[in-house]
Formats: structure tokens, C-alpha cells, sequence
């Protein structure tokens, strides 16, 4: 399947689909791993290739306030266009494995129903980098009467980028705050937090965010943070992931209390921020949602069950 999104340059081809806008010549690959080149074009050597496949509760990607209890089968293959440092993933997104089975979008949509989940997920290594695949999946989902997912870097141009928050339901971004992996010439913050922008704007689309959080982030990093989701987006779920040790990342995690403390300032401007991989009373707690008008416990999240009690019109309005 020719990628749409590229340009013929003389006897190469340039990829459209991310902004590292790899340019081909045939027989090379993509920075992305799975996107290849031949005489004819850049096409998704990976297609229908899937090496993982799981039936996961929603909450696990983490997405709170959409569809709650509801399970997602969850597919990922490899390839990524980020190389995160503590990428919990690496063995999947980073090396084409042996195990890749062939899924048509039909069989995806039509082993979901058969593993009675609600909806499908695209996650463990970077959806968008599949653009095809997830649109024929989405497609067939949408016909099977099951909801969309995905779990994204969002680090992808602005027209495809479109298409796919229109093809999906529901999505969680990773806003990753710094990425060094560039050049002066790409703006990762700048793209991302565009596109953050307009999946949020885009009404039909459920948007969660995940922002990782180091054991070194500065002063100027969370207020970054703070102003963002503060002045433009105080109602949007957020995750902060206290980071610990994997793949190529040694640095010992964030304190507990540290990641909490960052938490209850960014409280004071955002409604509904979460905390993952703390395992105190208080992390526990910080995995619940509060209603911002009569202060009840709208949902306790406990093992990725969700209890929900809803008691005024503004509970009703949290969960989707």
C-alpha cells in the first residue's frame, strides 16, 4: 500500500507522514522502522502485522473518563519515530520480531467481538507511523458498531494527523516536555503541543494526556506544564507518569512525594490529574476523580476497576 502522503523527488521519495520527512531511495527504510521503500513508493511494510494482541480494561492505557470498565483489545507491532531513552517498550517497537502474525482490519474488528470487548486499541508502539492500517482499521470498527483507540506520541504532520483524530474515538497523548533526539531543525514541543491543540479541538474525539515526569525536571518545565493545561485546558484528564528505570534511562525514579507535590500544584489549576505508578495511600487516592461542583467521588479506580457513583449533573458530564 502506496503511503498517500509522499512526494517523488527524482529517484527518491520523501514521507510525509511524520515531521522527520524521510527521504527514500528504494530498499531503505524509514526512521520509523516500518515504513519502506521501493521503485514504485514509500509503502507500511507492516500492515496488518501484529505481534501483540491483548484484552486490556481502558483504564491501562490510561484512559479515565471515557467508557469506564469498558475492555480494548489492545494490538501493537514494532516501529516507533521516537527513541524515548526510557521506553518500557523497546523489545516490541524497536526490533521487527519473529512472532508478527497478518490481521486484516475485518479480523481485528472481528476478534474484538469475539473477545466481547467494546472497542480496539492501537498501542505499544507508535500507531500513527501505521496511518493506513489504523484507517482500515478504524473503518471496520466503526461498522462493527465498536469504538477506536489510541495510545500516541502525536508526533506526526498536521494533514494526517487530522485524519486520524477524525478516525478515532478516544485517545491518549504522551506529551513527553523534552525529547533531545533532534536537531535545531525539528521543534518537537512545538509540533506536539499543536497537535495536542487540535485533537482537543476536535469535538467528536475524547482526548487524554500522559506527561511523563522525571527526576530532574525544572522549575521551568512545570510551570510550563501549569500554563498550558491551566489557561487553555484545566478540564482535560491528565497522567503524570512517574518514570523509573528501563531501556536506556538509569536515572533513579522521582520521589514520591516530589511527583505528588508537582500533582497538588497543578490541582490549583486543573481539575482532573492523575498520578500513575505510586503505590501510597495517597498515589491510590490520586487515581480517583472528583467532582469539581459537589465534590463527590465520582470514580474510584482500584487493580483498573472502576467504581462510579454519580450524584449531580456535572458527575454526569465527567465520564463519556
Amino acid at each position: 500500500m502506496i503511503n498517500k502522503y509522499q512526494i517523488k523527488r527524482g529517484k527518491t521519495f520523501e514521507c510525509g507522514i511524520c515531521p522527520y520527512h524521510c527521504i527514500l531511495s528504494p530498499g531503505d527504510i524509514g526512521k520509523c522502522l516500518i515504513r519502506e521503500c521501493s521503485k514504485d513508493g514509500i509503502h507500511l511494510e507492516g500492515y496488518g502485522r501484529v505481534s501483540s494482541m491483548v484484552v486490556d480494561p481502558i483504564e491501562k492505557k490510561p484512559i479515565f473518563h471515557y467508557k469506564p470498565n469498558s475492555k480494548v483489545l489492545s494490538i501493537g507491532a514494532w516501529g516507533c519515530n521516537l527513541n524515548c531513552s526510557w521506553c518500557e517498550n523497546t523489545s516490541i517497537s524497536k526490533k521487527k520480531p519473529n512472532n508478527c502474525k497478518y490481521f486484516s482490519a475485518s479480523a481485528i474488528s472481528h476478534m474484538a467481538q469475539v473477545r466481547r470487548c467494546q472497542g480496539v486499541c492501537f498501542t505499544y508502539n507508535e500507531p500513527s507511523i501505521s496511518y493506513e492500517f489504523l484507517m482500515d482499521v478504524s473503518e471496520k470498527c466503526r461498522e462493527s458498531g465498536l469504538f477506536f483507540a489510541i495510545k500516541t506520541n502525536g508526533f506526526v504532520e498536521k494533514e494526517p494527523w487530522k485524519e486520524i483524530c477524525d478516525a478515532c474515538d478516544a485517545m491518549n497523548i504522551d506529551w513527553k516536555i523534552r525529547y533531545d533526539g533532534f536537531s535545531e531543525a525539528i521543534d518537537y514541543s512545538r509540533i506536539v503541543i499543536k497537535n495536542i491543540e487540535s485533537a482537543i479541538e476536535n469535538k467528536k474525539l475524547h482526548v487524554e494526556l500522559s506527561i511523563p515526569i522525571y527526576n530532574d525536571m525544572t522549575t521551568a518545565e512545570q510551570d510550563g506544564i501549569i500554563r498550558f493545561l491551566g489557561i487553555g485546558y484545566p478540564n482535560i484528564p491528565v497522567h503524570l507518569l512517574k518514570i523509573s528505570p528501563a531501556g536506556q534511562y538509569s536515572n533513579p525514579p522521582v520521589d514520591d512525594e516530589a511527583i505528588l507535590s508537582f500533582r497538588n500544584k497543578l490541582m490549583e489549576k486543573s481539575q482532573f490529574i492523575y498520578v500513575e505508578n505510586v503505590f501510597t495511600e495517597e498515589g491510590k487516592c490520586a487515581r480517583n476523580t472528583i467532582c469539581p461542583e459537589c465534590k463527590n467521588i465520582v470514580a474510584v479506580r482500584e487493580a483498573l476497576v472502576t467504581t462510579v457513583n454519580l450524584k449531580c449533573g456535572t458527575c454526569k458530564s465527567i465520564l463519556k
